[in-house]
């Protein structure tokens, strides 16, 4: 299974366009599947949602290359038009994970939501407010050495992340739990510990 992940870790490497960064998508697919795996019980999602949420952590900022507005709607464009190392049936899915790591969350509304499968619109939900809450985790760029815990309670969501945090990451995360409490049902406690 390790092999599985570095040639994934090596294809995104190849794909992620000259001058945009690799450190953060890196750091972010860490701390994103961190957060996945810890909240198993919760979402009660499988290894092909574990995969989705890797790809479009890897590739959540390709839209960078066109420019810092509305980078995440470019992403989730260029991501649609990629060979992606999974089943095609997931592409759309894995794209519109990326799309929605920022700014306003998934809604019915929304063309990309209805291009969706009725059952991965589920998954949307989950897989993107867990990556916006790794990519909060990493706004400072920082994070590559940053360990997080989480542990679901009755009533709540215990993120524990180990410091150093900065001001930036704190913000980013009260910016961008909004979709995770929501599919969760779940007020989130951090500690900064």
């Amino acid at each position: 299974m390790a092999s599985k992940k570095l040639d994934l870790v090596e294809w995104a490497k190849g794909v992620i366009p000259p001058g945009l960064e690799v450190d953060h998508p890196l750091t972010v697919r860490r701390l994103a599947l961190d957060i996945f795996d810890h909240t198993r019980d919760l979402h009660d999602l499988g290894k092909g949602s574990r995969r989705v949420l890797e790809l479009a952590s890897l590739l959540h900022d390709l839209g960078l290359a066109k420019g810092e507005r509305a980078h995440n709607r470019e992403s989730y464009r260029m991501i649609l038009e990629m060979d992606l190392p999974c089943k095609a049936k997931r592409a759309p899915l894995v794209a519109a994970v990326a799309r929605y790591h920022r700014k306003a969350p998934p809604s019915e509304g929304d063309r990309e939501v209805r291009l969706l499968r009725p059952k991965d619109r589920r998954r949307l939900a989950w897989l993107a407010g867990i990556l916006r809450l790794a990519d909060g985790l990493d706004a400072d760029r920082r994070g590559a050495d940053r360990k997080v815990r989480v542990v679901p309670l009755k009533d709540r969501v215990v993120m524990e992340v180990r410091r150093p945090v900065s001001p930036p990451v704190m913000m980013a995360i009260e910016r961008k739990k909004d979709l995770f409490v929501s599919v969760s049902r779940r007020a989130l406690v951090v500690r900064w510990i």
